[in-house]
């Protein structure tokens, strides 16, 4: 059985390990103005203090539209999570600053209240 449940109240997600499954999120910035080709959202799942999954999304997607993006589990991402509650947000940045690839810091970062909730992933009780 497959299970991939968002609350509308809270946005936390709950799921079976190994399941998969993705929702959209729109963002818009406070002043109106539209996102740069550069802007990124970063959407991290945390155990404490430890990343476990981290990922950019550009927020000028022509496709999507200006400030959406999806956040798709696959079914690598969670198998060898164990069962439990991690925390997850999204930050936005704009203009990113990198190193080796990463982001480290940004003109403006900013963590969306809104999106801090949580990942619960639940065991799976038998393999069909």
């Amino acid at each position: 059985m497959e299970m991939f449940v968002i609350d509308p109240n809270n946005s936390a997600i709950t799921m079976h390990k190994g399941d998969t499954g993705a929702y959209y999120v729109a963002l818009t910035r406070s002043s109106g103005e539209a996102f740069g080709e550069n802007d990124r959202a970063l959407y991290t799942v945390k155990q404490g203090a430890n990343i476990i999954i981290e990922r950019e999304y550009a927020l000028n997607d022509e496709t999507l539209g200006n400030g959406r993006f999806l956040i798709a589990f696959r079914n690598s991402d969670t198998d060898t999570l164990a069962a439990g509650s991690y925390s997850t947000e999204i930050r936005v940045v704009i203009n990113p600053i990198r190193s080796d690839g990463k982001i480290v810091d940004g003109d403006v970062v900013r963590t969306i209240t809104a999106s801090k909730s949580t990942l619960t992933i639940l065991d799976v009780l038998k393999e069909v």
